[in-house]
């Protein structure tokens, strides 16, 4: 890999899809043991380097005037006809994953630090609509490493969104996991690793990145 600064990416480790008291939008399992493990030993890499760690939530904003940000037709149509997520069996609920809502907090096994940035995203692009790419900018960012949920859908948009930017695109493979299901996520792996940038792993990374910072004395 070329040298330059390095980030980690948090795509939407929210509670709704890792706290079993919801029973909407778990993922398997299995998945969300290992997408945590993975998250939590990425945490720890870049945190040891003192190196940038920002998290994105996707939820809705409610207004005098109702949610203003969970208009797409498609989630909508979704949700009214009672269409099932595909590789989910159950359907859509916009209406939960809302603003102050404990569906949309981050999970409490991989949360912020005090001084970590969180985003709020109204669409599956992290980079849509958000300041994520003056954020980078500012901390000198060319390497993007990518974890979270779900991988064929808001992890991949923002492999996406960073590719057109021009940053070095990283998805940690076992870092990441979909409520879609295992093809969809071989698929959105596959999908990266052929047009977008690098597929790795959580062992590797530690190859990647540049030795841990001193103990402050």
């Amino acid at each position: 890999m070329e040298g330059g600064k390095s980030a980690l990416l948090v795509v939407d480790m929210v509670r709704g899809y890792f706290d079993p008291q919801f029973s909407y939008a778990p993922l398997e399992k299995e998945d969300a043991a290992r997408v945590t493990r993975g998250v939590q030993s990425l945490l720890q890499s870049f945190r040891a380097r003192n190196l940038p760690v920002i998290y994105t939530q996707n939820y809705g904003r409610r207004t005098a005037w109702g949610p203003v940000d969970k208009k797409n037709p498609f989630l909508r149509w979704q949700e009214e006809n009672r269409k099932k997520v595909a590789g989910a069996g159950f359907t859509r609920k916009t209406s939960l994953n809302t603003e102050g809502s404990p569906y949309a907090e981050v999970h409490d096994a991989v949360g912020p630090r005090e001084g970590e940035i969180v985003v709020h995203k109204p669409r599956y692009d992290s980079f849509y609509s958000t300041h994520l790419e003056v954020i980078l900018k500012g901390l000198g960012t060319e390497n993007l490493f990518l974890c979270g949920v779900n991988t064929n859908n808001c992890v991949l948009a923002t492999a996406y969104g960073a590719f057109c930017r021009d940053y070095r695109v990283f998805l940690v493979e076992d870092a990441c996991a979909t409520w879609n299901g295992p093809e969809l996520h071989r698929a959105a792996v596959s999908q990266v690793a052929a047009s977008l940038g690098w597929v790795t792993a959580c062992a590797e990374v530690e190859a990647h990145l540049a030795p841990e910072a001193p103990a402050k004395g």
